[in-house]
């Protein structure tokens, strides 16, 4: 707060990026060590790292954090839903679940990302997937997969609040 004073918002939310990515590259590393044992673990610590980053950035650009609208942001941003009121209206319990905007979301983007790399890689694919399963081996996957998508989702963040 006081070390950022005076600081352009776009400054202090591309730092709290460039934050968050270190710490999903770390947590990434650190809990890819045990491979498919520490899969859930690793997606819970990442989701809380990334919701942590979305309220940074809010609040760099002046809205409060604490405000009811923030998570319902933070899940379009991630792409369960379409808008922020749509995603609202799912945590009120007035539309589609969660659950199943996440998994719909899931199976979309993993189906569209399968679908590529196996028409590019082929074999290739079938070894790296199952690498990340494997312990010791998926830590660096985990690690980098997890700095790429906290990044990209800090990038959409800064668009969506600094315009």
């Amino acid at each position: 707060a006081a070390e950022h004073a005076g600081r352009p918002p776009n400054g202090v939310a591309r730092h709290a990026v460039k934050s968050h990515v270190r710490w999903a590259r770390l947590e990434g590393a650190a809990l890819g060590i045990g491979g498919a044992l520490t899969a859930v673990p690793d997606i819970a610590a990442l989701a809380w790292l990334q919701s942590r980053m979305i309220f940074f950035i809010a609040a760099a650009h002046g809205f409060n954090p604490h405000d009811p609208m923030r998570p319902a942001e933070l899940l379009t941003l991630q792409g369960f839903y379409e808008t922020p009121a749509e995603a609202r209206a799912g945590l009120d319990g007035l539309a589609k679940p969660l659950a199943f905007s996440y998994i719909e979301n899931r199976l979309r983007r993993e189906e569209a990302i399968f679908g590529r790399l196996a028409r590019i890689l082929g074999k290739q694919v079938a070894k790296r997937t199952a690498s990340r399963m494997i312990p010791f081996l998926a830590a660096p996957l985990s690690s980098i997969q997890n700095a790429r998508g906290t990044s990209e989702l800090g990038r959409r963040a800064i668009t969506y609040y600094g315009g």
